[in-house]
């Protein structure tokens, strides 16, 4: 139902018509009384008179001379009884042919003398969109009904002033209408049928034109047998919302099958074999990553709206290798969606438990690790106070370059190693020690006097432990696994008289640190208890009322990491290999103490071994073999996740130096070995899938023949596979260089797989493509790959199909628009389109 639209001057063509019948009896009556007339009860103009009204004939004793004039002449030579267009600002509505004094009595309107309203700006007419309400009135007046009925809408979003007239303003109402979008081929046949809205249909709506069956049909599903759609009615059942639906075999919706009620845990799941099913909201079952052990839940049912975390290496206690990154995992209406928290670990996800009901839930989510207080490691050597060696967030020195300071999460922040960028980071894990050896006389033996455990590998293994704190540093593993040491150097100088007992002096990180490394699963140190940290203040925060969505919510505000977590990481440094560094750095003998030392052994024979540990960025394995490996991760996989994680420059550059990201934000997103000493270039086969059927491929001594004959003017695709990563050209003749081909065949961007499509082959003709690729490392094929076709000879007795048009059809064109252009594509070369208005001619009739 419409709104009923206020007209505050409806009453003043009431009046006119009043006034005209009065005129009439008027003048009846002076034609029976003008005998009885005397001078003073002369007719003339009253601006008011007593009741109230306007600009009509009486005495002047009928007239209100306080409010308004009486003149003895007609109200047509006056000027306070003038007509015009009257606006009423409080209302926005427009009347014609309104006296000046009753529009000017009305003290929100203006009045335009002797003007048509169709001439004034504030009266122009547009369409006003009120709910499901359409109505056609002035801007003011729209603005009007908004003030009283919707105050929350804008003006500007529902009153539309190219909306032509009345029909085309209530039509909008019909376009949210339901039904089958008909459109038909050139003899008038449905060849297309869709399940849609009325404003969305193209066609022209002429439902009842009984010669074609183009239009929109509301409330009639697309398999009706009487719209003669190629659409079989109850196909296939899918999901609308959370309830299932009947399909057609057009995939049009059709009638509701069965309502899933969400209220009670249950939503529509589209299954595998073109059916669908009630399921429960929740997880049934989930990703497992069995090395992700801080969680005993991983892998099993989860409650619809918990999140959690995983991570693709051991995080925390500075394990957190090369290359990783962390994620959050949701369950959402019975899907599992994993989302990464951002690279370079400037991230980390952090996650607390609570039971809620008899159930216990967990809620992970991401954080920004620049939220969390760090650590002064120098401040911690000189004073072995943690509480005082914590520099908080916001303060002048958190972001301090020249203090050594680490996350007190633990975890380090990554960096793109493979240019340096962190060497500054990197020096500061630094490490130097000096060992005193000594004897009383050359019959003595030697003896270490200071800083024994600077001879041990453990040294070395802490020492690079120490430079891993500083972020992507030293030695250390990748993704994969693969150990490399080249950020890592042991120099050792100083006398070397006592050979015998140093040549064991080690130089490298020992095998038993490599494969803690490697062995490392879960979570530790700061990450470890910042979750136990989380499951506390759940504890404390939450009750059975408590929802599962509000646990988020607890996780994100309730939680004072600043003041809290240095507590946590004073525990975790002392459980973890953290604990024997700082052991070791607060143990070394330095300065005074090395003084009295010395002063204890002076006249002994001495030597002095200095070994110096230095750190430098960590550097990827030599090649880039496993470049490939960058997406081998579950959560990285479009056939587990809807919208999986991408390889990131950050992770593909950590399997290889020779690993590089190409065609980063595309569907080529790929990471590739970019070694530029491959002397071979991309290897040419057929790309069977992708050909059009029902055509095959015949392969040649250089290249494929597509058999049997193409049909013409109909679009044809094919393409070839590379085995590494390229761009290909083509030219129509034989030898042409790659570098001076000017077709690109496929995408320019490096990719294995190339395609292309020629719309329209021309009969009796005999196409050639000559084909080179080129690799990321610039070498090209030496010899052309050819691929041929021959199209059709047969007449050509079918005529051209129009593909597509630039003006949709029932499209509106600009008022007084007297022409415009017209583009058309059709299927196949023509000499010549012609047209007809209003009725359809054979080609042959038109002129």
């Amino acid at each position: 139902m419409g709104l009923k639209v206020r007209n505050d001057y409806g009453f003043l063509r009431s009046k006119a018509v009043f006034q005209i019948f009065l005129l009439i009896g008027t003048l009846f009556f002076f034609g029976y009384s003008l005998g009885e007339v005397n001078a003073e009860e002369e007719v003339g103009c009253c601006e008011v008179d007593s009741s109230g009204n306007h600009c009509l004939p009486t005495t002047n004793s009928n007239c209100d001379l306080n409010s308004g004039s009486w003149t003895p002449v007609s109200c047509e030579q006056t000027s306070f009884c003038s007509t015009g267009c009257c606006f009423d600002g409080s209302s926005g509505v427009c009347d014609d042919r309104v006296p000046k004094a009753g529009c000017v009595s009305n003290s929100n309107a203006l009045f335009f003398d002797e003007l048509s309203c169709d001439a004034v700006s504030n009266c122009d007419l547009g369409c006003c969109e009120l709910g499901t309400n359409f109505v056609y009135n002035s801007k003011f007046a729209c603005q009007d009904l908004i003030d009283q009925y919707y105050p929350s809408l804008n003006i500007y979003d529902v009153w539309d002033s190219t909306v032509p007239d009345e029909y085309a303003c209530i039509y909008q109402s019909t376009e949210d209408d339901l039904g089958c979008c008909v459109d038909t081929d050139t003899f008038g046949y449905p060849d297309s049928c869709i399940w849609g809205t009325r404003g969305t249909c193209s066609s022209d709506g002429s439902e009842e034109d009984a010669s074609n069956f183009a239009g929109f049909y509301k409330e009639t599903y697309c398999s009706n047998a009487n719209l003669q759609c190629p659409c079989e009615s109850q196909d296939y059942r899918g999901c609308v919302g959370e309830d299932i639906y009947w399909f057609d075999s057009c995939g049009n919706q059709e009638e509701k099958v069965e309502e899933c009620d969400y209220a009670l845990g249950n939503i529509c799941k589209e299954n595998d074999d073109d059916s669908a099913s009630c399921v429960s909201v929740n997880c049934v079952d989930t990703q497992d990553f069995p090395d992700n052990t801080h969680d005993s839940r991983m892998g099993g049912p989860r409650l619809n709206g918990e999140s959690w975390c995983t991570y693709d290496s051991p995080s925390g206690g500075f394990y957190d290798r090369p290359g990783s990154r962390q994620y959050r995992h949701l369950c959402v209406n019975g899907e599992e969606k994993v989302e990464e928290c951002e690279d370079f670990r400037n991230e980390i996800c952090v996650q607390g438990e609570a039971v809620v009901g008899s159930q216990t839930v967990t809620s992970g989510a991401c954080r920004d690790i620049e939220s969390f207080s760090k650590l002064d490691i120098d401040e911690y050597i000189d004073t072995e106070n943690l509480e005082d060696s914590t520099i908080q967030p916001g303060t002048s020195d958190f972001n301090d370059e020249d203090k050594k300071l680490v996350s007190s999460t633990s975890v380090p922040v990554g960096s793109k190693f493979w240019n340096g960028e962190n060497s500054g980071e990197c020096k500061k894990g630094k490490s130097e020690c000096t060992v005193i050896w000594a004897r009383k006389n050359w019959l003595d033996d030697w003896d270490i006097e200071a800083n024994e455990e600077c001879e041990t590998g453990e040294f070395i293994g802490d020492s690079n432990d120490f430079c891993r704190m500083f972020g992507d540093c030293g030695a250390d593993v990748n993704l994969l696994e693969i150990f490399t040491d080249d950020g890592l150097d042991v120099s050792w100088s100083g006398k070397n008289s006592f050979d015998d007992k140093t040549a064991n002096s080690p130089k490298s990180v020992p095998s038993s640190f490599v494969k803690e490394l490697k062995s490392k699963e879960g979570i530790f140190g700061g990450m470890d208890k910042l979750n136990e940290a989380f499951t506390d203040s759940f504890t404390l925060s939450t009750s059975e009322h408590v929802t599962i969505y509000q646990l988020a919510t607890i996780l994100a505000y309730s939680f004072d990491f600043s003041t809290t977590l240095f507590g946590f990481f004073e525990q975790s440094m002392m459980l973890s290999p953290l604990g024997a560094i700082f052991f070791i750095l607060i143990s070394i003998i330095w300065g005074d103490e090395l003084g009295e030392i010395l002063g204890k052994i002076m006249g002994y024979d001495q030597e002095f071994r200095d070994v110096t540990v230095s750190c430098s960025p960590w550097q990827a394995p030599a090649g880039g073999d496993d470049c490939s490996r960058c997406d081998d991760d579950v959560r990285y996989d479009e056939d587990v996740y809807d919208a999986p994680v991408k390889c990131s420059e950050y992770r593909c550059k950590s399997l290889g130096t020779g690993c590089e990201l190409i065609n980063e934000g595309t569907e080529e997103q790929a990471c590739v070995d970019t070694y530029v000493n491959d002397p071979n270039p991309p290897y040419i086969t057929p790309w069977h899938e992708i050909l059009t059927t029902p055509y095959s491929v015949d392969v040649t001594a250089n290249g494929y023949d597509i058999e049997p004959i193409v049909e013409y003017y109909q679009p044809l695709t094919f393409g070839i596979e590379l085995n590494e990563y390229g761009k290909c050209k083509y030219a129509e003749e034989l030898g042409i260089p790659y570098e001076n081909m000017v077709n690109s065949f496929g995408t320019s961007l490096d990719s294995e797989e190339k395609e292309i499509t020629i719309n329209s082959p021309t009969p009796s003709t005999e196409y050639e493509y000559y084909i080179k690729c080129i690799d990321r490392g610039g070498t090209t094929n030496p010899t052309d790959y050819v691929i041929r076709f021959d199209t059709s000879s047969e007449p050509d007795i079918q005529p051209p199909v129009i593909d597509s048009s630039s003006i949709v059809n029932g499209a509106y064109l600009a008022y007084n628009t007297t022409e415009t252009s017209l583009e058309l594509e059709l299927n196949e070369p023509v000499s010549l389109c012609t047209w007809s208005k209003g009725v359809d001619l054979p080609i042959e009739q038109i002129h």
